[in-house]
């Protein structure tokens, strides 16, 4: 029962993440939005939110459905397992919806100095990625 719940757990944040993905991809398809946006770091953010983030969930959803099927043990540590996917969805939201923002607020793609105007959503979107290395450490003791 618990591998059921946790595979929905997971499949729906990927329908979540990859909805708002397309809705940021939505505002990039307007020819005057995307002329202000192009070199931005919106675009990053709405790459992450499809490419990457919506992957990862699948291949987790679909990893820990199958893994029993598999290899014929049920052996998952649910409060890790639960614990695992609750900072992998917000470390994500943290990482990358601040990446709308900055680009949204004109911080460019590629930048070596930025101004300190930028600085608080940048720290978001960097205390994010410490919630994935967490996220990383914690999948090896749920395997």
């Amino acid at each position: 029962m618990f591998f059921v719940k946790f595979f929905f757990n997971n499949l729906f944040s990927f329908i979540f993440h990859f909805l708002f993905g397309n809705f940021s991809g939505l505002i990039l398809s307007n020819f005057s939005l995307n002329l202000i946006l192009h070199d931005s770091f919106y675009v990053i953010g709405h790459f992450h939110y499809i490419l990457s983030i919506s992957i990862v969930y699948f291949f987790l959803s679909t990893f820990y459905f199958y893994y029993p099927f598999l290899f014929q043990e049920l052996y998952f540590n649910e409060i890790y397992s639960i614990f695992s996917f609750k900072i992998l969805f917000f470390s994500s939201c943290l990482t990358f919806s601040p990446m709308h923002s900055l680009g949204i607020l004109g911080f460019p793609r590629r930048v070596f100095y930025f101004s300190f105007f930028y600085f608080k959503c940048f720290w978001f979107s960097n205390l994010g990625f410490e919630g994935f290395l967490f996220w990383f450490l914690n999948q090896i003791l749920v395997i």
